[in-house]
């Protein structure tokens, strides 16, 4: 964010395997005001706990937020052979429903909360 201080528009793209997101690690990331950023859009959300604290800290630290775009899908391609199974169908359902559900209410009605 300080790299940046004058952008409007963030895209965070998350992508996680079950073995990183067993071992990913919560640490606290510095407090740094940003005044310019206007909308963020997190795409590859699954509502595991390190994503709702990267929308929290965002929320948090952008001053003139105005919009948050929460989309779950994946921007990358899975490895050749690799087949779509239920699991992924459940867990972007999963997330959608906590998107709408948990997500949005931490959310202030002055910011434009949008779940594609």
């Amino acid at each position: 964010m300080k790299a940046a201080p004058y952008m409007q528009r963030l895209v965070l793209g998350l992508g996680f395997g079950i073995s990183s997101v067993e071992s990913a690690k919560l640490e606290k990331a510095a407090k740094c005001a940003h005044y310019y950023l206007k909308e963020v859009e997190i795409s590859g959300y699954r509502g595991h706990k390190c994503c709702v604290k990267h929308v929290m800290y965002l929320k948090k630290n952008n001053l003139a937020l105005e919009k948050i775009v929460i989309n779950l899908v994946r921007f990358w391609c899975a490895p050749t052979g690799y087949e779509c199974n239920v699991l992924a169908v459940n867990e972007e359902e999963n997330a959608r429903d906590h998107a709408i559900q948990y997500l949005k209410q931490k959310v202030p009605s002055t910011i434009e909360y949008v779940c594609l």
